[in-house]
């Protein structure tokens, strides 16, 4: 993001996030906040990938194929995170998350490119 030029937009969003049900509002920046617990984790699990789509709009086209791979690997991201959360696996829940390990691994990239 701070590469892109995008990290600015992409804190304005994150704090402009309403209280809804059990998400509180934010009072800190993303890159302020010091620690994640495991409440906070499982809060932000729940907006991330839409906080994250929508500060990479308006990229030119060069940033286009770099923010959509960013946004794949965080999807993938999120998505491994909540099967880590199961309580329980079965063969079919190991299969997935061997689907997504594999995703990630495709698009880790997007977080690199510059």
């Amino acid at each position: 993001m701070k590469l892109h030029e995008q990290l600015d937009k992409y804190n304005a969003l994150w704090l402009s996030m309403p209280a809804y049900h059990d998400l509180t509002p934010k009072t800190k920046s993303y890159e302020e906040v010091s620690q994640w617990n495991g409440k906070k984790m499982k809060e932000i699990s729940r907006y991330r990938l839409g906080v994250v789509t929508q500060s990479l709009r308006g990229a030119s086209p060069a940033q286009h194929p770099i923010f959509n791979r960013s946004i794949e690997c965080t999807r993938a991201l999120l998505e491994i995170y909540m099967y880590a959360r199961y309580t329980s696996d079965d063969d079919a829940t190991l299969s997935y998350m061997e689907d997504v390990l594999r995703h990630i691994h495709t698009f880790k990239d997007g977080f690199l490119l510059g």
